[in-house]
């Protein structure tokens, strides 16, 4: 460790990334990169769990599962709201075609190149502005 930081306390080492100066756009955005990496690697990591006992990573699994699958949920939920405010249909049909329209997407994905997967998006993003300007 440098010495010259070791006897200093930590308000005066750590600092931010001034991004309220006459920089350009993209001195701006990449100010925060830095810290979104870390962070998101920090998150995805499993590589830290390799010194805890079997029972505290099959426990931390089971808490993983729990997160995503709520996280699932959430997203499900808010898409069947979605159309329920765009179209009107009620919230159970909502979730029914957004769960098949995962399943679908799925299932095509398993054979379609890389551009028509992007085409397909740009198409139902499409879809979902129109609906917007309808609305």
């Amino acid at each position: 460790m440098n010495t010259m930081l070791k006897d200093k306390p930590l308000s005066e080492v750590h600092g931010s990334v001034d991004t309220t100066g006459n920089t350009g756009k993209l001195k701006k955005i990449l100010a925060f990169f830095g810290p979104a990496y870390l962070i998101s690697v920090g998150y995805m990591d499993p590589g830290n769990r390799e010194v805890y006992p079997k029972y505290i990573n099959f426990t931390l699994y089971i808490l993983a599962e729990i997160d995503i699958a709520a996280d699932d949920l959430a997203e499900v939920l808010g898409m069947a709201i979605g159309l329920h405010l765009l179209t009107g249909i009620p919230l159970l049909y909502g979730v029914i075609i957004t769960v098949l329209d995962t399943l679908l997407l799925l299932l095509l994905l398993q054979d379609w190149a890389c551009v028509k997967w992007k085409v397909l998006l740009f198409a139902l993003l499409q879809l979902l502005v129109c609906l917007f300007w309808l609305k």
